[in-house]
């Protein structure tokens, strides 16, 4: 393999987020838990490039049955799925 080694989650707007990982599992552990952005973590893993990356974690979400929210676009909406995180336009 390349050695460049990855991380991710899905994070609560539906984005995916691609993380290079350097080492520190708090990187996908502590900083992650009770954190009402993060819906679920891919854990470090090995790949080429972030696009195949990014494949991975998408794959990894699927075979876990995770979907990402659907997006609205409305602060309403946000809020009323996300009550105790902070307000975006603070």
């Amino acid at each position: 393999m390349t050695g460049l080694e990855w991380w991710g989650y899905l994070h609560a707007n539906g984005d995916i987020q691609v993380k290079r990982y350097l080492g520190d599992p708090r990187d996908y552990t502590t900083d992650c838990d009770g954190n009402p952005f993060v819906l679920a973590v891919c854990e470090p893993f090995e790949a080429h490039s972030r696009e195949e990356a990014l494949t991975h974690i998408r794959q990894e979400l699927t075979r876990r049955g995770v979907q990402a929210p659907k997006r609205t676009g409305s602060f309403e909406d946000y809020s009323r799925n996300f009550p105790h995180a902070p307000d975006p336009r603070d």
